[in-house]
């Protein structure tokens, strides 16, 4: 997923583990993620945490995309933070799926909380 998606580059972001059902995620907060109040923009917490949701929904070679989600943004990040988004599989039943997924900043501090759904289709994301 990461090759063929161009987005992932361009964030930066890393993956650090992945299992079915789960993901886990990095992304150094950098210059040109700053908003106008010197923040990070919410636009990048909220990619790093679709993406981290993408993978885990994605990860037992089934295509999934996501359905819809709701994110609540708690503290802002700053210029040098390293954000850990974290999505964990809390509900499976047929080709539906719910995720949370915890957005945290290098100490530990809750920067954004999103609540995801995905929908499995038909394919698989590698081939066998």
């Amino acid at each position: 997923m990461v090759a063929r998606g161009p987005f992932f580059a361009h964030l930066r972001m890393d993956i650090i583990d992945m299992r079915p059902g789960y993901a886990l995620a990095r992304l150094h907060v950098r210059e040109a993620f700053l908003n106008s109040h010197g923040n990070c923009h919410g636009g990048v917490i909220f990619s790093l945490a679709d993406s981290v949701f993408g993978f885990a929904s994605n990860s037992r070679n089934q295509i999934a995309v996501g359905a819809n989600c709701d994110i609540a943004y708690l503290a802002p990040a700053l210029l040098g933070d390293e954000l850990t988004a974290e999505a964990n599989e809390i509900y499976r039943e047929g080709r539906t799926a719910l995720y949370d997924v915890t957005v945290t900043d290098q100490s530990g501090n809750k920067i954004a909380l999103m609540r995801a759904r995905s929908r499995s289709l038909d394919g698989k994301v590698l081939p066998d």
